[in-house]
């Protein structure tokens, strides 16, 4: 892929143009995924987080639940809070990016569930709401205890709203 060797290769002429075609093909998420250089995947980071378009939800949760995006889900989590496209949907697999992942998969979780005003899926709610009890009773996950409890009085916040 020409783009990802643009992306690469330290020239922010051609770091741009590559941003560019990325964002006109939709492949910035696989972008941000493969860029090796910190300065290139926070550029790219600064588009994700900036988009506007309701589609993008879509891609963001599709990704979310592709395996080939694994070690990502926290950044697309804070794409997702950053551009208000939050589909109920996706709470599910917040959920457990939160309470399995690390701290700050976790507090990028917290903050997605915070921001959510409603949820009308009576049922996902309630998964949601077991995923992150059964993480505070987890023996093994004590460190996330901090985060997992608030993200349960989110939920909880949510349900008695409906």
């Amino acid at each position: 892929m020409k783009e990802l060797q643009q992306l690469q290769s330290g020239d922010w002429d051609q770091v741009q143009s590559a941003l560019e075609a990325a964002r006109d093909r939709g492949d910035m998420l696989e972008a941000f995924r493969d860029a090796s250089d910190e300065a290139i995947r926070e550029a790219i980071g600064q588009v994700l987080g900036s988009l506007k378009v309701s589609e993008a939800g879509d891609v963001f949760q599709d990704a979310l639940d592709d395996p080939e995006y694994a070690g990502v889900e926290p950044d697309i989590i804070s794409f997702m809070w950053n551009t208000g496209l939050m589909p109920e949907e996706a709470l599910l697999r917040v959920a457990e990016v939160g309470t399995s992942g690390d701290y700050r998969a976790a507090l990028e979780a917290l903050t997605w569930i915070e921001q959510l005003e409603s949820v009308q899926n009576e049922h996902l709610l309630l998964e949601a709401i077991l995923i992150v009890r059964g993480s505070i009773e987890d023996a093994d996950k004590v460190e996330m205890k901090s985060l997992a409890e608030p993200m349960l009085e989110a939920l909880h916040a949510l349900e008695r709203a409906q």
